[in-house]
């Protein structure tokens, strides 16, 4: 910053050689002529001069003296204002903040007991589950993470309280744990805590008469899937 009183003049001084001695260049205005040396290091020299008033025009030329004393004086030229400079560009203004989604409640749902045990066909499983809710939700699914595999399903809840099974091929432990969740009306992903799974034995089918009439068999929906260790095994639930 300078004192607004005062007038920069920019010069740019070229020679045709490297001059061992100093180079002056004079500035005469109209309010006075004042100047300045500099001993070049390079063919072409930008430098500044500050009057102490506000001219309005002149002209300017520079000069050294060579080996023999001789001046050397450059073609006067005139003093022309600096190009105004470019306003800064306006300030872009910042988009407003978007509105973040409340953060989800961690206790609005529960899996308050998680079994499961072998049914003796195929490494055939059954899963018996109670979830608990805080409010009603469109959906919910279960998921129970038996090693690397996850075996689930899923319910429209039509109370906070829910119980519920199903069955599912191709398992290979019976330890891990299960989980619930939903998804909010923000679409957050709503979990529960996850339930240890705890292992029972389903009772033996009862004792059949010989001489009764059988009835038509039964069958028991099952599902499977290839093992990889990202595949979801699910069931639909039991009738």
């Amino acid at each position: 910053m300078h004192d607004p009183r005062e007038t920069v003049c920019v010069y740019s001084v070229t020679t045709s050689d490297l001059v061992p001695k100093s180079v002056d260049v004079v500035f005469d205005m109209d309010s006075g002529q004042v100047s300045e040396g500099f001993i070049p290091h390079d063919l072409t020299h930008v430098g500044k001069i500050v009057f102490g008033t506000r001219p309005t025009k002149g002209s300017a030329y520079a000069y050294f003296y060579d080996a023999t004393g001789k001046q050397i004086t450059s073609p006067s030229i005139a003093v022309t204002p600096l190009p105004p400079s470019s306003p800064p560009p306006p300030p872009v203004p910042s988009p407003p903040p978007t509105p973040l989604a409340p953060p989800p409640p961690y206790t609005t749902i529960s899996v308050v007991s998680a079994r499961c045990a072998w049914a003796g066909i195929m490494h055939s499983v059954q899963f018996q589950y109670d979830v608990l809710l805080k409010h009603k939700v469109p959906q919910v699914h279960v998921v129970f993470k038996l090693g690397i595999f996850d075996f689930g399903t899923a319910y429209t809840p039509d109370s906070l309280e829910h119980s519920g099974h199903f069955v599912a091929s191709a398992v290979e432990t019976l330890e891990g744990y299960a989980y619930a969740y939903y998804f909010d009306e923000y679409g957050n992903k709503i979990a529960s805590p996850p339930t240890p799974v705890v292992q029972f034995t389903l009772p033996p089918p009862p004792n059949r008469s010989t001489q009764s009439t059988s009835p038509a068999p039964t069958t028991t929906t099952t599902t499977s899937a290839k093992k990889s260790p990202h595949a979801t095994r699910k069931a639909l639930p039991s009738p």
